[in-house]
């Protein structure tokens, strides 16, 4: 249960944001530490290749974390066993497209193993034993049991499988960045439909919370011309427009909560290699404020757009933003009343 979410801004440029709640055993009680998007690359290889990349999983948290580490392991390995064979660093390393399979393969990898898993401990045996009809028992080849045990085998394995039996297929993600050819990329990923692709529009939304944060971003592409998609959005404006969107799932879905984490992704240009900036702290929290305080009226656009570019993208302190918050809110005993969640009766500016 999650909001996991992309948005291309410009040709080298995105942003990545989700929430951190998760849901924690089977009382379904709700927990505040879910990391569910992680950085790929390490800042020195960012900036030696130009190129950044982030993944996000939806479904079991657990599993997503699994992905994540294991994904961010293999890059590592892959580079390392490069820089042993060739004496140094290469000239050229991954591109997002190169990710996207590598990515794709570590989550066939470990989707088969915990399928093998559930099969072994069940049946005493794998997906491969499986296939072929016959499994290894007390030192003996034996021949499966019954068409009861292998329909029931199969259903763990395909689209069909229930996912109350295992946590597995019930998980999706995004991989996000920019390399210097391509520029930015999303691409999207299901372990249910054992599939992955390129997202060509300019956002993707994964997770509980995506139906309504698909309808948010939908919403703001149909009234952007084509001409203003392809020539790049404005960042601000675009980054408030997502955060709008993960807002609204907060308030409407079940397990969409607590802090946003915020990567934006600025490509490579003449003057710079790219960077990530990633903020999770307190200012993530006091822009989506902001975000939820514009739907009632207590900003005008241009003070929270102001506001996001200077705590996101310029990178100011929370000192800066609290000032800049309360000193352009209109009625601000109202706003904080708002924020606090008092009945609407308590805060609610009347129509005249």
């Amino acid at each position: 249960m999650t909001s996991i979410n992309a948005l291309k801004i410009t040709a080298n440029s995105g942003v990545m944001v989700c929430d951190e709640q998760r849901g924690w055993n089977d009382d379904r009680l709700k927990i505040y530490c879910s990391d569910k998007i992680l950085p790929l690359l390490s800042p020195e290889l960012s900036k030696r290749y130009k190129l950044a990349v982030a993944y996000g999983n939806t479904g079991s948290s657990t599993i997503g974390d699994e992905i994540r580490q294991t994904l961010k392991r293999a890059i590592t390995q892959q580079y390392e066993k490069q820089v042993a064979l060739l004496g140094h660093p290469p000239e050229t390393f991954l591109n997002l497209e190169d990710l996207a399979r590598l990515t794709f393969q570590v989550i066939c990898d470990i989707k088969r193993d915990h399928i093998d898993e559930s099969l072994k401990h069940s049946y005493g045996f794998t997906t491969q034993d499986l296939i072929r009809g016959q499994y290894e028992k007390k030192g003996e080849m034996v021949s499966l049991e019954t068409q009861e045990v292998i329909e029931e085998a199969l259903k763990r394995i395909g689209p069909s499988g229930d996912p109350a039996k295992h946590n597995v297929l019930n998980n999706a993600g995004i991989l996000a960045g920019y390399d210097a050819s391509n520029g930015f990329q999303i691409f999207m990923f299901s372990m249910r439909e054992y599939y992955y692709e390129p997202i060509y529009s300019n956002f993707a939304c994964l997770g509980s919370g995506s139906d309504t944060a698909n309808f948010v971003m939908a919403n703001f592409f149909n009234q952007r011309s084509l001409q203003e998609r392809a020539q790049g959005l404005d960042s601000a404006r675009a980054l408030r427009q997502l955060l709008t969107a993960v807002a609204t799932a907060s308030q409407t879905n079940i397990g969409v909560g607590g802090y946003m984490n915020i990567i934006i992704f600025n490509g490579p240009t003449s003057q710079s290699s790219g960077e990530l900036i990633e903020v999770n702290d307190h200012r993530s929290k006091l822009v989506l404020e902001a975000v939820l305080a514009l739907g009632e009226h207590f900003f005008a656009e241009e003070a929270v757009q102001d506001l996001i570019k200077g705590l996101l993208f310029e990178q100011k302190d929370l000192a800066w933003g609290e000032e800049l918050f309360w000193g352009k809110a209109k009625h601000p005993q109202n706003l904080h009343r708002f924020l606090r969640g008092y009945p609407e009766e308590f805060w609610k500016q009347k129509k005249l």
